[in-house]
């Protein structure tokens, strides 16, 4: 055996025997038949396979040094992978879950430790400078070293998809480059720092389109069913939805079939969160909404014909505020806690909202079903409501931004009383908000929306012109 094979050959068993102290027994059987392979093939046994490794003491084989050697590797990995983690910034979120700033590409991005995304980004540093991948029982002894050193980090709000700090609201747009708006009394723009916030990313999240200066909500009215009272309810859940904080209320959208009522709701889902997973049905229990929760900024429920009393009670928690409290999976006595608010839209069939609770948290819209066309024609009129969506939503965007800017800052949960919606240029006709049938209408959700639409604390104008 040359010098060339027999480095090619130490080198190779290294390996193998540091995977041969693996905790996992498929990893560390299957490294010692490829050790035995390895050795027939050069025709060695385990003492030449000792010596060539250099797991040799006093001039013969040593058991205890070799049972070193074999964890030496495991060991070794684990603190290579512990000290490039140091690049990083750890900071705990309000429920102690260690999370980690990480520089990638010039931008800041943000994962809790035990999440795909963190455990992505260190393996590619250890491969960028061992030209090797670790293994996954070392990655796993690495972060959990991390998080046991981390009971001193700085506490840290942890958002998804909006967020605020010092009055100013933030908008994770979601694409690669984490790009964020910032959005103020003086109007909004787009970041070229990282901001003070810090944002995390649920599964199935998509970007946003940058947002561009002017537009006109009238883009957004030509696009949504309902009346003119309805488009201002509809205005008035995606502002309080941008504001970032809670109260959020909830929209639900009530009709027959053939009303167009999932093709609405996934449409103001997706103007402010979209995602990969089109709007589903109700979870079943309380844990199941806990976890839609922390990956969704929107939750959308579609086709839902009843709402049980444990699930009422859970959406208005996620509507106003409120802890949930859970047992920890494998365990008798231990317990996770969740915290969270987020807009909600609901539709159904009948209207949901019908718990009192519930139904002081709930702006309603009733839509008409469709004229009796075709099924053919009906989705292909979605097809094209789609594709104008895709043309129209980056000026809509910038709007509805520069609306927020505008809101009052002060405004608490008071009703509102004089909100006014000016005409959009041949769109809306002027409507007192605040009297005759609308009043009526409106009387349960005036709390809801004193909280949402712009004005002054005594009076306010929902201003659709042009920004």
């Amino acid at each position: 055996m040359n010098e060339e094979t027999k480095t090619k050959v130490r080198d190779t068993l290294r390996k193998l025997f540091a995977l041969m102290g693996s905790d996992n027994a498929n990893e560390s059987s299957a490294a010692k038949s490829k050790i035995d392979a390895l050795l027939k093939k050069y025709k060695l046994t385990w003492n030449d396979a000792m010596e060539i490794i250099g797991a040799t003491a006093d001039g013969g084989p040593d058991a205890s040094f070799l049972f070193d050697v074999l964890m030496r590797g495991q060991r070794k990995q684990a603190d290579e992978l512990y000290e490039l983690a140091q690049a990083a910034e750890f900071f705990r979120a309000k429920d102690d879950t260690v999370c980690a700033d990480i520089m990638v590409d010039g931008h800041r991005e943000t994962w809790p430790l035990h999440s795909s995304g963190f455990e992505r980004w260190l393996r590619r540093c250890y491969r960028a400078k061992f030209k090797n991948a670790c293994n996954s029982e070392s990655l796993k002894t690495a972060i959990l070293e991390i998080e046991a050193n981390s009971d001193k980090a700085p506490r840290r709000d942890l958002f998804l998809r909006v967020g605020t700090h010092e009055g100013i609201v933030y908008l994770d747009l979601g694409d690669d480059a984490w790009t964020t708006v910032a959005i103020n009394t003086t109007g909004w723009r787009v970041l070229e720092r990282p901001p003070p916030v810090r944002f995390t990313r649920g599964t199935g999240m998509l970007p946003l389109p940058l947002p561009q200066k002017g537009g006109s909500l009238e883009l957004l009215r030509k696009l949504l069913r309902g009346g003119d009272d309805d488009f201002v309810i509809v205005v008035a859940w995606l502002l309080a939805a941008l504001r970032g904080r809670p109260p959020y209320p909830v929209l639900t959208l009530s009709g027959p079939p053939g009303a167009a009522k999932s093709t609405m709701e996934a449409l103001l889902r997706d103007i402010i969160d979209p995602n990969a997973a089109e709007p589903g049905g109700l979870p079943k229990d309380t844990h199941a909404l806990v976890i839609g929760v922390k990956s969704r900024f929107v939750q959308a429920w579609d086709n839902i014909s009843g709402v049980t009393a444990e699930i009422a009670d859970a959406i208005c928690r996620t509507s106003t505020g409120g802890g949930y409290i859970v047992r920890a999976f494998y365990t008798d006595d231990s317990e996770k806690i969740f915290t969270g608010t987020r807009p909600v839209i609901i539709a159904g069939v009948e209207d949901v909202a019908g718990r009192h609770d519930l139904a002081r948290r709930t702006l309603a819209i009733t839509l008409e079903r469709i004229s009796d066309t075709p099924a053919a024609e009906r989705r292909g009129h979605e097809s094209r409501l789609c594709g104008s969506v895709a043309a129209h939503s980056r000026a809509p965007a910038g709007y509805r931004l520069s609306r927020l800017t505008k809101a009052p800052r002060n405004q608490g949960r008071k009703p509102f009383k004089h909100a006014r919606l000016r005409p959009l240029d041949g769109g809306l006709r002027d409507s007192r908000v605040a009297s005759g049938h609308v009043r009526l209408r409106l009387r349960r959700q005036q709390r809801v929306l004193g909280c949402c639409l712009a004005g002054s604390r005594h009076r306010g104008h929902l201003n659709c012109r042009d920004a």
